[in-house]
């Protein structure tokens, strides 16, 4: 048993619970036209983690008739519930509710049942061909849930117009295939070795765009023949000359000192010269620094002898000013101010007065600051004429070295006549092969591209090697798939052989080991049936998938389940139907899987499902 279907609940929103029995084996709801049976089913669907919203899922009656549905599920784990609000104060609308504690969006929801039924988690490539494939995509829940539930506007499509890759992994999955088909070794193959044509190609352009910069940079700098592979040892070659040249400068100059009268009494002359003009411009800088020194003293000196002067008038002025009358009476004093001098004692109060010392003092530090003043212009003096007479000197032997310096020259001239022209030519050699040794440096930058590029390369190439030891590896474990797909046809062969009121005349049913394509007759199924024949096949694969647990024990994902939304279908005979719901319902009753199929009538059968019988409409909800 994986997956089986207990109860199914319908909370209105006026208090009322409608409840539905699915415990049953085989369960039938039958009903007329627009009499919800269709709508059961998509309820049912909708707890399985349909992430539309309750309008767009059910419609508006259903919508607005509901509060929310709770299915109850049985899994290989235990039951659980699975609650949908319909309305936000019914809880949240965007999830599933599981057992009343945790609720999951969509995407959760499919992880969290493909655990608890115990089936793996798998990614895909995204296309039929892996190879091609540009990305991953995960195989969910409700990728396999369209292969167990079979709309009523599914039946002319396999799973309803799935795209072909995932029809393929649905079905490897049941057949507990995709561990080793959906290793995706392949994808991954494909992927290095995509990088790995990128890498090659990139390698290529910077290949022809480094030896054209190459070639055209060579020649520019007269250069033989240069590539890429000839860079080091071009610029070794130029180190080697360049060393040469050098080798050569040194020893005409060797030769130069060596030669009679390189060494003159002129040149001496203009070193000494030299060194004692060196010597009388450190003297005249250290002059004019004192001279500067002595002058900015004398201004301070200045400056504090115009400050002792105001002082000493102030003083005067103060200690002088006469009492001409009483400010009270306005009488002239008694007498004059002379008498306070001679007598001691002051003209009005006859009080003894105190001599007033501060205009000595003051005078006397004028007296020290004049004599300072003196002093610094005598020193300032001799140090101007100090100062004046080393310029004087060194004027003088700047006259003297220039003249020989030009004595010197003259000299010089005549001895480096012989050499000039060869240095000159050494010297143009070897700053040309600086610059060609420059320029390949620059050049060997690109080369270093190069060279990280192809270790790109190489990189991508290990990564090609390693995916296709792995998907060789992998080889021996595919062939597995020719006996399970062989297994799954002979299933349906075996339904569609089984039919007596309607026989099958389109030939056996094979399934390709490689891409798991069905075949019925030698052609491909959806071109060789037409409408009724594409009804009755679909049914046969779900009997396949209710054999899986007893053909493929212990290595298949079988569903257990097979929700049929009106099997009657493109004109099929009521007999038909009959027999094709009796072989499904022996295959769930004998593998412990479960049936539930909706009808607009009642149709004859042997065995004896559970049935329900629908009358509930919703508006214009219209079903068959």
């Amino acid at each position: 048993m994986s997956l089986r279907l207990l109860r199914l609940q319908q909370f209105e929103r006026d208090g009322t619970i409608g409840e539905l029995d699915l415990g049953s084996a085989a369960t039938l709801l039958v009903g007329a036209r627009n009499t919800s049976k269709s709508s059961t089913l998509r309820m049912i669907d909708f707890c399985f983690g349909d992430d539309d919203s309750p309008v767009g899922a059910l419609g508006p009656d259903i919508a607005s008739r509901y509060a929310a549905i709770a299915l109850d599920i049985q899994t290989p784990s235990g039951p659980h519930t699975l609650r949908r609000s319909f309305a936000p104060e019914f809880g949240l609308v965007t999830r599933v509710r599981v057992d009343g504690e945790v609720e999951l969006e969509a995407r959760a929801f499919s992880g969290w049942l493909m655990a608890e039924l115990g089936w793996p988690l798998y990614q895909i490539p995204r296309g039929r061909v892996p190879e091609l494939a540009t990305e991953l995509v995960p195989l969910t829940f409700r990728t396999l849930w369209r292969h167990v539930y079979r709309r009523e506007d599914s039946w002319l499509a396999f799973a309803n117009q799935e795209q072909e890759f995932h029809r393929r992994a649905v079905l490897s999955f049941f057949l507990g295939l995709a561990a080793s088909r959906y290793t995706n070794l392949d994808f991954a193959l494909a992927v290095a070795q995509r990088r790995a044509e990128v890498m090659r190609q990139e390698l290529a352009a910077i290949d022809q765009a480094t030896e054209e910069a190459v070639r055209r940079v060579a020649r520019e700098l007269g250069l033989p023949e240069t590539s890429v592979g000839t860079l080091e040892e071009r610029d070794q070659e130029l180190a080697s000359e360049t060393e040469t040249l050098g080798a050569e400068r040194a020893r005409v100059l060797e030769g130069l000192r060596a030669t009679e009268g390189f060494a003159t009494d002129a040149g001496r002359r203009y070193e000494a010269v030299a060194a004692d003009l060196l010597d009388v411009r450190e003297r005249l800088g250290a002059l004019s620094a004192a001279l500067d020194g002595y002058q900015a003293a004398r201004r301070n000196a200045v400056g504090e002898a115009d400050r002792l002067a105001r002082a000493a008038s102030s003083i005067e002025l103060i200690s002088s000013v006469p009492v001409s009358m009483c400010p009270v009476c306005g009488q002239e004093p008694p007498e004059r101010p002379s008498w306070s001098i001679r007598s001691g004692a002051c003209y009005l109060c006859r009080q003894p007065i105190i001599l007033d010392t501060r205009d000595r003092r003051v005078r006397l530090e004028g007296t020290v600051v004049a004599r300072e003043i003196a002093e610094l212009d005598d020193v300032i003096a001799n140090v101007r004429d100090e100062h004046d007479a080393a310029e004087r000197q060194a004027a003088l032997l700047v006259q003297q070295q220039e003249a020989l310096g030009r004595r010197v020259d003259d000299e010089r001239r005549s001895l480096l006549a012989p050499f000039v022209s060869e240095l000159e030519l050494i010297s143009r050699r070897l700053g040309g092969m600086e610059q060609q040794r420059a320029a390949l440096s620059g050049l060997r930058a690109l080369s270093v591209r190069r060279d990280a590029a192809e270790k790109d390369l190489q990189k991508a190439l290990e990564a090609v090697d390693t995916a296709a030891t792995a998907a060789r590896q992998i080889a021996s474990i595919r062939l597995e798939t020719h006996r399970r797909a062989a297994v799954f046809a002979d299933r349906m062969n075996e339904f569609l052989e089984g039919l007596r009121a309607e026989p099958w005349q389109f030939g056996r049913v094979t399934i390709t080991e490689d891409d798991l394509a069905f075949s019925v007759g030698g052609g491909s199924w959806d071109i060789v049936l037409g409408a009724e024949a594409k009804a009755i096949f679909l049914l046969a694969y779900h009997y396949a998938l209710l054999h899986l647990g007893r053909d493929l024990p212990d290595v298949s994902l079988p569903p257990g389940l097979a929700v049929l939304d009106n099997p009657v279908q493109q004109g099929i005979t009521d007999a038909t139907v009959g027999e094709a719901l009796d072989l499904l319902i022996r295959a769930a009753d004998g593998g412990g899987g479960q049936i539930l199929a909706t009808l607009p009538h009642r149709v004859a059968t042997q065995t004896h499902p559970a049935i329900h019988r629908l009358t509930v409409q919703y508006g214009s909800d219209v079903e068959p």
